[in-house]
């Protein structure tokens, strides 16, 4: 799964990525170097290993650890909770009270994530066996453009999607530690369970295990026109400074042909939310459009294209609109009508 990740963060800035001018950052470093509290039972900070050929030897002599508190480098002892990620901690563990510095000494080259991580050490322990994950839908699914990476020279566009959103229930132990959960959400696609691939925008940093909409809230999609039959999504989670392994959560169904109203582009649904008398929902939309693209998905640069309908709502409905819009949104509605 995490081979899976770095592989399409290289094939997304390798690729089509130069069309939008990303400069390429290689997925390595302290993962959650903006964590700056860890319990004491903490058995380490994450490092993300590079990739390469040959790969990098890296081992304890490249990690320097230091406290506060206590006198000269310490003794670090490397663990791996998942394939090519390295847990850092000092041999003795860690002191509650004391503020530690990890440094990372080797080779670097384009890393997208910090070589050092600064925290402080709780006094309370989190007890890894009193931790549970669950997923919980976040009402029905939904008929949306969603802004996602796309591979036709753009670094992103606002694409029809069905989105069911949901969010995790972390347990309170780990609410104080929540910069550290790590997250890998998947769906079940022919009968087994895959990792869902979701990238906001093609130039953005790579982030670690993390979700759609960060923190506990994440979302699966699928193309408009091919939601598919029921299905289900499940997650992988855990706070690796502490647990050994990602938890699996227990699968909860969805079925995104669920989701309220037909269009399948976003004149349409700025059209059916109108007559829905949903104001809000035509607002949300109107900034939208301009920049929206077919689905994309997988990042396909040589999928058929289609035809995206431009014919606006009629002028009587844009101007009841625009008379509760915001500057912003009352300039997207003249772009879209060539002008009121």
């Amino acid at each position: 799964m995490l081979k899976l990740v770095i592989a399409l963060s290289t094939l997304l800035f390798c690729g089509v990525a130069a069309a939008c001018s990303c400069s390429y950052q290689e997925p390595a470093g302290f993962v959650h170097a903006s964590l700056k509290h860890l319990p004491a039972n903490a058995r380490g900070v994450l490092f993300l290993l590079p990739r390469g050929e040959p790969p990098l030897n890296i081992t304890e002599k490249d990690f320097i650890i230091t406290s506060d508190k206590q006198t000269g480098p310490l003794k670090a002892v490397l663990s791996s909770p998942m394939p090519q990620l390295l847990r850092v901690g000092p041999a003795a563990g860690f002191k509650a009270g004391e503020h530690y510095t990890v440094r990372y000494t080797g080779t670097t080259d384009h890393w997208a994530y910090p070589i050092s991580v600064n925290f402080a050490v709780d006094a309370g322990n989190v007890d890894p066996r009193s931790l549970t994950y669950r997923i919980q839908l976040d009402g029905p699914p939904k008929r949306q453009l969603l802004l996602m990476a796309d591979g036709r020279g753009g670094c992103a566009s606002n694409q029809p999607a069905i989105v069911q959103d949901f969010h995790y229930d972390l347990p309170a132990a780990v609410r104080p530690y929540q910069q550290a959960i790590t997250y890998f959400s998947e769906k079940r696609t022919a009968g087994k369970f895959e990792q869902r691939i979701f990238i906001k925008a093609l130039c953005e940093p790579p982030v670690f295990g993390a979700t759609a909409y960060g923190a506990e809230r994440d979302l699966v999609q699928a193309d408009c026109q091919s939601p598919g039959a029921a299905t289900a999504i499940r997650g992988r989670v855990g706070f690796l400074e502490v647990e050994d392994s990602l938890q699996t959560t227990t699968a909860v169904t969805i079925d995104l042909r669920k989701a309220a109203g037909r269009a399948c582009h976003g004149m349409g649904m700025l059209k059916e939310a109108l007559a829905r008398k949903d104001e809000q929902r035509a607002l949300d939309l109107i900034c939208q459009l301009p920049y929206e693209q077919p689905y994309d998905g997988i990042f396909n640069p040589y999928a058929k294209p289609r035809r995206t309908p431009k014919t606006p709502p009629p002028m009587a409905e844009l101007h009841r609109l625009a008379a509760h819009a915001t500057e912003e949104q009352r300039l997207c509605i003249e772009k879209i009508t060539g002008g009121l």
